[in-house]
């Protein structure tokens, strides 16, 4: 790969999404309003500002926004750090911080929030063996642009699976108008982006197999649309985990890396990479995917004790039974 070129991979989509909807509305709306309170008031305002408007739309999604809450609520049980209405709230206000930032970084080119990495000795002891190593991203509200910029400023090429849907939208016009604002920034931090299609996820894998087999770094989002999941303990509920990046690591033997992204205050943010996931468990492929999802689990569970308010999985993988 040449002057730092990007590789794209794809495979087939299936059926042809709707061409817009309402809530494509709503994005290009709140972006419209947000864009220039995001890049002339700057970080320190948006906390405030953010809160704010986790308020409103708390308020107005009503019964919605109720259940969200109690969903919360029965997840944690007994652990419970505070309030679920608290916590709903607030988790609405993160993804008004996520719109912030984006919309800073797209306009303001040379503008970054400030990242902290902790636990570069993994990625250096996975390197060192000679297999690369998939990371697994923890599906928190920045993560998605922080951890990427975490990567390239400590000099990782990483490649990423990601989704033509990937972003805010998965309708026609959200794909070509408002998914670009937030792929545009992601694209400046990693080596390739690898398009994994609905038919298939053959292709997009014997690429990243490719990649590990290179000694490269690939990394997955944590989800739960796999064609095939998981289920493991989370507090008094379950988490379901699309099994993609453990069974990547094993059938390539690279170490799974657990990564975490979480902010701890105006637009700073700590980058966590954690130990290999299920490292005594390499003898058989089911039972080395059922170890590394229980293990993310309850490495999950250490940073939701923290900051509930910035997973986005409470209503995707996470479940109440």
């Amino acid at each position: 790969m040449k002057n730092g070129a990007k590789r794209t991979a794809s495979v087939p989509e299936k059926a042809k999404p709707p061409w817009i909807n309402g809530r494509d509305i709503d994005l290009v709306a709140w972006m419209v309003a947000l864009a220039p309170l995001a890049t002339v008031l700057g970080p320190a305002t948006w906390p405030r500002l953010c809160a704010g408007i986790g308020q409103i739309r708390g308020r107005l999604q009503g019964r919605r926004f109720t259940a969200k809450a109690r969903r919360i609520e029965h997840i944690f049980g007994d652990a419970l750090p505070r309030p679920a209405t608290d916590i709903a709230m607030a988790h609405i206000a993160a993804h008004y911080t996520l719109h912030c930032h984006v919309l800073r970084m797209s306009i303001v080119r040379k503008w970054r929030p400030a990242v902290t990495v902790n636990g570069q000795e993994h990625l250096r002891q996975a390197l060192a063996k000679g297999c690369g190593a998939v990371l697994w991203i923890g599906n928190f509200s920045c993560a998605s642009v922080v951890q990427k910029q975490s990567m390239a400023e400590a000099g990782y090429r990483v490649s990423h699976l990601s989704r033509s849907s990937h972003a805010f939208s998965t309708t026609v016009f959200g794909r070509c108008f408002i998914n670009p604002i937030q792929v545009g920034v992601e694209e400046r931090f990693v080596a390739e982006r690898i398009l994994l299609g609905d038919r298939s996820a053959t292709a997009a894998m014997r690429k990243m197999r490719a990649r590990l087999a290179e000694n490269g770094l690939v990394s997955i989002s944590e989800g739960g649309d796999g064609a095939r999941n998981v289920a493991a303990r989370l507090f008094d509920g379950k988490i379901r985990l699309a099994t993609g990046a453990p069974r990547l690591a094993y059938s390539s033997g690279a170490p799974l890396l657990p990564v975490f992204t979480v902010s701890t205050g105006p637009s700073v943010f700590t980058v966590d990479v954690g130990s290999p996931l299920a490292e005594g468990a390499r003898a058989e492929a089911g039972d080395y995917v059922a170890t590394a999802v229980g293990d993310y689990a309850a490495r999950l569970e250490d940073y939701l004790r923290r900051v509930p308010e910035q997973w986005d999985g409470w209503y995707s993988v996470a479940d109440v039974s």
